[in-house]
């Protein structure tokens, strides 16, 4: 595992931030203890279930594949929650978007001016979203339905997960 800054140590890292059920996710971890069990656990701090298991390298770090589970409930956001020792789930990745099985995911929020180079939208959760693509012009504030697809991590530098937009509409 490639090291992570130290602004990333005890942070889940999850790529993708998105997907359907059955979607595989990269999950990371730094700062640990050498030599400690981890749990691995998908849901939300108040309903989640352990998926997999690992131990830490020499260094405290792990990075393991997991699988979306099929109870999921798609268009929710779900995280990946890592406890070690014998530590409730403390330590919770950022959001993980649970899309339809042909990876069409829709998103419900306000424009927001937190996407730095792109558009953003903030659904009623406070999750941050950037929209890719062909949007165009919409007004601070302005509450939009988004029909898309998870975008490539890379596609906005700011914090969100980005979707490529089919399709955005006024509520």
């Amino acid at each position: 595992m490639t090291p992570f800054p130290r602004s990333q140590q005890h942070t889940v890292v999850i790529s993708p931030r998105g997907g359907a059920a059955g979607t595989e996710v990269t999950v990371g971890m730094n700062g640990l203890p050498p030599l400690t069990r981890v749990r691995i656990s998908f849901g939300s701090m108040i309903a989640y279930e352990v998926i997999d298991r690992t131990v830490t390298d020499m260094e405290g770090n792990f990075t393991m594949i997991v699988t979306v589970p099929t109870w999921v409930e798609v268009d929710q956001m779900h995280y990946v929650l890592v406890s070690y020792g014998s530590r409730q789930p403390r330590q919770q990745s950022d959001g993980f978007h649970v899309t339809a099985p042909d990876g069409t995911a829709r998103v419900v929020g306000n424009i927001s001016s937190d996407g730095g180079d792109c558009v953003a939208l903030r659904d009623s959760s406070e999750v941050l979203y950037n929209l890719v693509g062909e949007i165009g012009q919409w007004p601070l504030g302005a509450r939009v339905s988004v029909t898309g697809s998870i975008a490539d991590e890379s596609a906005c530098e700011e914090q969100g997960i980005a979707i490529a937009v089919r399709e955005i509409r006024a509520l």
